[in-house]
C-alpha cells in the first residue's frame, strides 16, 4: 500500500487547517490594506542564478531544492521571495509612480532539517516597499508590523522587535580591519547566535575568526549605538557617524509611531548578502517559539540586477507557520477544530428518496438568495440528520418530508432555539 503521509517537512492542510491559515492571511490583508499594498505573486520555479546573485551561498548551494530540468536549464524552488519580487519589479517600476507597495503570500522551499517552526515547504508573508531611501519607509516597515500583531490582539509585551544596521557595522568592521571576506563571514558567524548552545557558539567564533575572536565576542556584548561606538573607538570614521545618526533617527520615528518594544540588537544582521542598511527580527517574549517570527530590512542594490537603476527598499518576510504557533501559545486563536457556520448558512436534508429533487431546487433557491447551504445528498430521519448538522457546526437547517412536499416548502429550522419557519419553495429568501 501507498503511503499517506506527505514528504519529510512537508505538510498536508485539512479543513481545520486550511480554516486557520485562511483566518491568518485574513487579518494580514487586512493590514495590508489599511497601509495601501497590492497583491502580486511570481512563479515557484526561478532560475537559479536569479537567487545565487544575491541570496546567501550557503541558502543557495546547501538549502534550497535546485535540478537542472529537461531542457538543460537549472532551477530553483524559491526559497525566499524576494529576488523573485525583485525581478517583477524591475519591468514595471519606470511605468509606475513610487514607491511601490506589495505584498505576496508565496509558498517557499528550503532543504533543511525540519523542526518546531521550521518546515521544508512553508507559506511565507512577504511585505516590500520600494523607491524610496527614507528612513520613514524603514519605520513604516515596523509600524505594518505592528499592525498585523495588534490584529491578532497581541500586545507589544508578547514580543519585542530587534534591529542593527548593516551600514553601520560594515564602518566598524571596516575600522578594525576586516577585508570583504572576513566581513561576509563575520555576518554568517553572528547570525548564527542563538541557533546553538552558548558554550558551542563561543567555541565555534574562536574556530572561524582566530585571532579577531574576541573582537567579535565583545561586540556581541554591544547592546546599544552608544556601545557600538566605544567599541569603534578611535577608528571610528565619517561613515560610522553617519550610520550611527541614520540608527538614533530610525530609533526616533519608530518612536513617534507610539511603539515601545524595539530595542537594538548586535546579533541581528540577516543572513542574507542582499540587505545594506536597517535590518530586523520579531521574537517571541514570553510564549511562543525561541527563533525569530520575522525578518527583513533594507536593500539598496537589489533591482539594479535587472536594470540600470538601483532603486532602494526594504520589506519583510514571515512564515505563516511560525506565526500560527506564536498566535496558538499566546491564545490569540480561535478553536478551527469544527467548521464555524455564519448566520446565513444551513445544512440541507429530505426524509425519503423521492424528495431529493425538491429539496436540491429549495437548496438551489436559498443559495441565489445569499445563503449558503450544504445539501445532503442521501435520505435520512430527522434525528440522525439534525444530528449531524450540529456536529457540522450549523445553525439552521432546511428540511423537507412528505408534508412540507404536499405544500411545496421547506422548514428552516432553528437549531439553537428549535423555532421552524415554513418557506415556499418558490418564494425563498
Amino acid at each position: 500500500m501507498l503511503n499517506t503521509l506527505p514528504l519529510k517537512g512537508m505538510n498536508d492542510y485539512f479543513p481545520d487547517d486550511q480554516r486557520k491559515t485562511d483566518y491568518i492571511l485574513e487579518k494580514i490583508s487586512a493590514a495590508a490594506h489599511s497601509f495601501a499594498y497590492e497583491k502580486y505573486d511570481a512563479p515557484v520555479l526561478e532560475p537559479v542564478e536569479l537567487f545565487s546573485a544575491k541570496s546567501s551561498v550557503e541558502l543557495v548551494n546547501e538549502q534550497s531544492y535546485n535540478f537542472t530540468d529537461k531542457g538543460g536549464r537549472h532551477l530553483i524552488l524559491r526559497p525566499e521571495m524576494t529576488p523573485s519580487m525583485a525581478r517583477m519589479m524591475a519591468r514595471v517600476i519606470k511605468e509606475k509612480p513610487k514607491p511601490l507597495r506589495w505584498y505576496s503570500f508565496p509558498n517557499c522551499y528550503r532543504y533543511e532539517r525540519p523542526q518546531k517552526g521550521r518546515l521544508r515547504e512553508f507559506r511565507q508573508i512577504n511585505f516590500d516597499l520600494v523607491g524610496t531611501n527614507s528612513i520613514y519607509a524603514d519605520a513604516e516597515m515596523i509600524s505594518l508590523l505592528r499592525s498585523v500583531f495588534s490584529n491578532f490582539g497581541a500586545s507589544e509585551n508578547t514580543y519585542s522587535i530587534r534591529f542593527n544596521d548593516r551600514r553601520l557595522i560594515n564602518s566598524l568592521l571596516g575600522a578594525h580591519g576586516f577585508n570583504a571576506e572576513q566581513s561576509i563571514l563575520f555576518f554568517s558567524t553572528v547570525d548564527k547566535k542563538g541557533k546553538m548552545p552558548d558554550a558551542d557558539y563561543n567555541e565555534y567564533i574562536r574556530e572561524k575568526h582566530d585571532g579577531q575572536a574576541e573582537f567579535v565576542l565583545k561586540y556581541l556584548q554591544a547592546d546599544s549605538i552608544s556601545a557600538i561606538s566605544e567599541l569603534a573607538g578611535t577608528n571610528a570614521n565619517a561613515e560610522f557617524s553617519q550610520a550611527a545618526d541614520k540608527c538614533r533617527e530610525f530609533i526616533s520615528a519608530v518612536n513617534r509611531l507610539g511603539i515601545n518594544n524595539l530595542v537594538f540588537s548586535p546579533s541581528t544582521v540577516r543572513g542574507l548578502d542582499y540587505y545594506t542598511g536597517i535590518v530586523f527580527e520579531i521574537f517571541a517574549e514570553s510564549a511562543g517559539p525561541a527563533r525569530a517570527l520575522c525578518g527583513g530590512g533594507r536593500y539598496d542594490n537589489l533591482l539594479g540586477l535587472f536594470s540600470g537603476e538601483n532603486l532602494s527598499g526594504t520589506g519583510f518576510g514571515m512564515g505563516v507557520y511560525i506565526l500560527g504557533l506564536f498566535l496558538e501559545e499566546n491564545g490569540l486563536l480561535p478553536d478551527f477544530s469544527e467548521k464555524t457556520a455564519s448566520e446565513k448558512s444551513a445544512f440541507c436534508f429530505f426524509t425519503e428518496p423521492g424528495l431529493a429533487s425538491l429539496t436540491a431546487a429549495a437548496a438551489a433557491q436559498m443559495r441565489l438568495n445569499g445563503w449558503a447551504v450544504e445539501f445532503e445528498p442521501e435520505a435520512g430521519k430527522i434525528p440522525k440528520m439534525l444530528g449531524k448538522a450540529q456536529k457540522k457546526g450549523y445553525k439552521f437547517c432546511l428540511l423537507l418530508g412528505p408534508d412540507e412536499e404536499k405544500k411545496q416548502c421547506i422548514v428552516l429550522k432553528n437549531l439553537e432555539n428549535g423555532e421552524n419557519r415554513e418557506i415556499k419553495v418558490t418564494q425563498v429568501h
